[in-house]
This record gives C-alpha cells, sequence and structure tokens, in this order.
C-alpha cells in the first residue's frame, strides 16, 4: 500500500480527478497475495497474475525481453 499512498499523492498534483476517483473505488477483482518470496502479486480467482514465485524476477525478464523487441 506504500506505493500506492506515494503514487496517489502524486497523481494528485498533476490530475486531481484521477487521483480521487482511485481514492473513491470500492476496487478491483484482483486480490493481493504474498509470493513465496515474500513480495506481493496479484491473483484473480485463485489464480496468479503474475509469479507466486518471485514477482520482481519475472518482471525483469519480461522488460529485458520488450528492450529486445
Amino acid at each position: 500500500m506504500e506505493y500506492l499512498n506515494r503514487n496517489l499523492e502524486h497523481l494528485c498534483h498533476s490530475c486531481p480527478a484521477l487521483a480521487a476517483a482511485v481514492k473513491e473505488s470500492c476496487g478491483g477483482i484482483l486480490t493481493i497475495a504474498s509470493s513465496r518470496e515474500g513480495s506481493p502479486s496479484a491473483t484473480h480467482g485463485g489464480q496468479w497474475i503474475h509469479s507466486a514465485y518471485d514477482p520482481a524476477k519475472e518482471a525483469g525478464s519480461w522488460a529485458a525481453q520488450q528492450v529486445g523487441e
């Protein structure tokens, strides 16, 4: 939640209406759960959206692939 709050604070300066809409939202269909490595990752209906093991490593691999393309 620390990242969300920090990003919302920055968003308030550049787009207050969007920041307000996010704050007033009741949430979505994703659940945040701890990965085996300990960092947060998203799930939906019991299925992992991101890595259940090491989301940061998965994100790094994805980003490296995108740079290559």
